[in-house]
């Protein structure tokens, strides 16, 4: 249903090379998929969600690659035809509910901008869609005739979620929607997407820094480092086989709540600046098992143990590690 194809993002800058933010990303996702896209701040991770939505500034950045919706590159379409595909089969949620609504008007209001745009709707129609909409992310009707300032913000990130669900779309990408909210309504809406993407068979890329939040409703998990995938694994296979080291020390900063013991551990060093010409492999620096080749050539995303992994080390386990 969506094919990434070696793509690539650099922001401009006003002087030298600019910031290679996505660095030849490949993926795939097939249709009813749940895929969480995790890595710390600054690994390129939002900058990757907007480019296949095609929300970048293109005055600002350079975009190649392809970016394939059943099959049509993003692309390469013109505005309009953009603005018929999105809502309708691709649509975003971005990272603050509270600022995702215009402030001055009624919630009602801005559901049915979208639908008149895009449907065939009478008034009375539109109404309905919104009320079973409500419903869906677990608030009441009647929240349709109040202002943005009159939620909470939790009840304004399901109400986001409830109007990129409003056309019924192929694709859901969200951008860290539950990043400002406390912990127990961040796990209700995650649970509440998971069960909505089950009922509905809408796929989702689902954008966060919380590798544990993702491995509680993902089907698949791709970790992100210095621009690139590092490791493409089912969410099942990660938590015990994990093969990259950076996705091994992340999972070190997650503690199982089920857990009897928890021992935590952190990520010494920053990620690299982006700026900069890489050589070998990004994560280096950082890394406690490197080996003489990861210092001068960078690996690729290959097969391995019912995933992929970007990694010397399972070709060169005769070699010790440093």
């Amino acid at each position: 249903m969506l094919q990434v194809k070696d793509l690539y993002v650099t922001y401009r800058a006003r002087s030298g090379p600019g910031v290679a933010a996505v660095r030849g990303v490949d993926f795939e996702i097939p249709d009813n998929t749940f895929v969480g896209l995790v890595g710390e701040s600054g690994c390129g991770k939002s900058t990757l969600g907007f480019a296949i939505a095609v929300l970048l500034d293109e005055r600002r950045n350079t975009v190649s690659g392809q970016v394939l919706l059943d099959g049509v590159d993003l692309h390469q379409l013109s505005p309009e035809r953009l603005r018929t595909l999105r809502w309708s089969k691709l649509s975003v949620v971005l990272q603050g509910g509270m600022n995702a609504f215009n402030p001055v008007l009624r919630l009602k209001h801005q559901f049915m901008d979208v639908m008149k745009a895009h449907a065939n709707l009478s008034k009375a129609e539109m109404t309905d869609r919104i009320a079973q909409l409500l419903v869906a992310v677990e608030l009441d009707p009647s929240v349709m005739e109040s202002y943005p300032h009159e939620l909470s913000g939790g009840m304004k990130q399901r109400a986001a979620i409830a109007l990129a669900l409003a056309l019924e779309p192929r694709l859901v990408i969200l951008d860290e929607p539950t990043t400002a909210l406390d912990v127990v309504v961040q796990r209700s809406i995650v649970t509440m997407l998971s069960q909505l993407q089950q009922q509905l068979g809408f796929s989702v890329l689902f954008v966060s820094h919380d590798l544990g939040l993702v491995l509680e409703v993902a089907h698949r998990v791709m970790v992100m480092y210095a621009g690139q995938i590092v490791e493409d694994k089912p969410a099942d296979l990660i938590i015990d086989e994990a093969e990259h080291p950076y996705t091994r020390a992340l999972l070190g900063c997650y503690a199982n709540p089920h857990a009897k013991k928890v021992a935590l551990t952190g990520i010494p060093g920053s990620p690299p600046d982006l700026r900069e010409h890489l050589r070998g492999c990004p994560f280096v620096p950082r890394c406690k098992q490197r080996i003489e080749i990861c210092e001068t050539e960078a690996p690729r995303l290959r097969p391995r143990g019912g995933g992929s992994v970007a990694c010397h080390l399972d070709v060169h386990k005769e070699v010790p590690a440093r």
